[in-house]
Formats: structure tokens, C-alpha cells, sequence
């Protein structure tokens, strides 16, 4: 395993299609859409070694009404396969708290792949755990649709069926009647970074 120190990085802002690129190759869920995208480059090579990004809370990840427009969602982070940057999760959350002075920042992990340890090194307090949820996949396993995607007044236009009556069928009968079937997750962690009040 490659091994480098986070004094030897310098942070960057990075393009939608570099953070795509790195995000799909190094990280397990791959790129999801983000406002804020930083990077660490190695000072000496200008490699990329690290990603995390930022996106205002959504009502999809846990929007809750005590949250605000200065909540914040860190929704990636991950080093180039193989790679430990050490140190480099610290000064990229550092970076954009200097930079974007957030009220609080709320992070998810998936209680199947991790024990979240990250987050308490960062300083995130456990705030829940929330049940099992699922996601719907093509018995062929090359299509997955959220749960949310999957709410009975989005069939139609997601399955780009017409003929679907949703005042007769359950979500479930639609879905399986279409060849998918539902696969449970363990729950996932929410994290919350209060910095108080700016």
C-alpha cells in the first residue's frame, strides 16, 4: 500500500468530470452529483490521491426541520485505491470549513461496509441508526432504482409503462410484476459535526 502524508498535498477544487472519473473507480458507491468537490493533489507529482464532497442537505438523506441552509452533507470521500493519505480527511474537512463556515455538517455510513471510526477521528458525533432499507434490482442485477425512485406515483415514467394502474397494485406487486426484486441494506449511520453558530 501506498503511503503519503497529508503535508505533502495541497487542496484543490475539482472539475465534475475528474471527481466522475475518481469516484468510479475508487469509491464503492461511486460518483454522486456534488456542489462542492475538493481534492488533494501530491505537491511534488500533482497526482489526485484523495476526493470529498459537499451538497446542501436534501429531503432524500435526512433532511430534518432543526436543519438549515448552512447544513451541509458530506457525501463522498475516499484516497486512490491502495493509497493512504494520512491526514488527508482532516485537512480536506478542515479546508472547506475555513472556507465555507457551515452551522453543521451530517454524513451517512452504510452499517454493512464500515463502523463509521472516520467520523469520530473527524469529530462527528453517532446521531442515529437508522432501520434496514432496500433497493429494488433487475433480476439481472444490472439495474438498481432507490427506494424513493420507486414511490407509486414515479412508476409509470420510471418503468415507461402506461399501463400500469397504481389505484390496484402495491409498489411491490408493480416492481416484481416488472422483473425486479427487493434487496435489503443493514441501516446506515447519521454523523453530525456541530460547529455552532456563525
Amino acid at each position: 500500500k501506498n503511503v503519503c502524508n497529508g503535508r505533502d498535498t495541497s487542496v484543490c477544487f475539482i472539475s465534475h468530470q475528474e471527481c466522475s472519473d475518481f469516484l468510479d473507480a475508487n469509491h464503492r458507491q461511486g460518483y454522486t452529483s456534488a456542489k462542492i468537490r475538493l481534492g488533494l493533489r501530491n505537491k511534488e507529482t500533482n497526482e489526485l490521491l484523495s476526493i470529498m464532497t459537499f451538497n446542501n442537505m436534501r429531503k432524500t438523506m435526512g433532511l430534518r426541520n432543526n436543519d438549515n441552509e448552512n447544513t451541509w452533507e458530506l457525501s463522498r470521500f475516499c484516497s486512490k485505491l491502495n493509497t493512504n493519505v494520512r491526514g488527508g480527511a482532516s485537512k480536506l474537512l478542515k479546508y472547506f470549513i475555513k472556507t465555507f463556515n457551515p452551522e453543521c455538517i451530517v454524513s451517512f455510513s452504510d452499517i454493512a461496509h464500515t463502523k463509521g471510526n472516520l467520523y469520530r477521528v473527524l469529530g462527528f458525533n453517532l446521531v442515529s441508526i437508522s432501520d434496514p432499507g432496500y433497493v429494488w434490482s433487475s433480476i439481472d442485477d444490472k439495474i438498481y432504482h432507490h427506494r424513493v425512485q420507486c414511490q407509486k406515483h414515479n412508476l409509470k415514467n420510471l418503468l415507461k409503462d402506461n399501463t400500469i394502474d397504481i389505484s390496484k397494485s402495491t409498489e411491490r406487486e408493480i416492481m416484481e410484476s416488472h422483473g425486479f426484486v427487493q434487496v435489503y441494506d443493514c441501516g446506515v449511520i447519521r454523523w453530525e459535526l456541530k460547529l455552532g453558530e456563525k
